[in-house]
């Protein structure tokens, strides 16, 4: 809630990362397959991946209306799906961020969104009780 992503070492407890650029509440952080990288989606309407390695942000999504409730990584990790309380779930391809790939409207806030295990199928629960 002190708008920040913190990573710490999971044998030492002793914090090794501080991500502190959003605005908001962050409100879900995700690591990649490989480790390197930090999904985190925030209350600031935006997603953002943090380099492990440099410790800076490497790209940040922007296209919803309204507070982000989740952001999570397809399989490959080259697919990004966020959830927002705009009453959309968007899909975003890390090689063409300029707009969202696909968009998957509620009418309601869109809760949660899920990948399947191996990234083909995506899935959006909302406050509407729709899936």
């Amino acid at each position: 809630m002190d708008n920040t992503a913190r990573v710490f070492h999971s044998e030492t407890g002793q914090e090794v990362n501080l991500f502190a650029d959003h605005t908001a509440e962050v409100i879900s952080a995700r690591f990649n397959k490989d480790g390197n990288l930090l999904l985190t989606a925030s209350f600031d309407e935006t997603a953002t991946v943090w380099d492990m390695r440099t410790k800076e942000h490497a790209i940040v999504i922007r296209g919803h209306e309204a507070e982000l409730s989740n952001a999570v990584w397809n399989f490959q990790c080259n697919l990004i799906a966020t959830s927002s309380l705009d009453r959309t779930a968007k899909l975003w391809d890390l090689r063409r961020l300029e707009e969202a790939q696909a968009t998957a409207t509620h009418k309601d806030e869109v809760l949660d969104v899920a990948f399947n295990c191996t990234g083909t199928r995506l899935a959006t629960g909302s406050a509407d009780c729709t899936a």
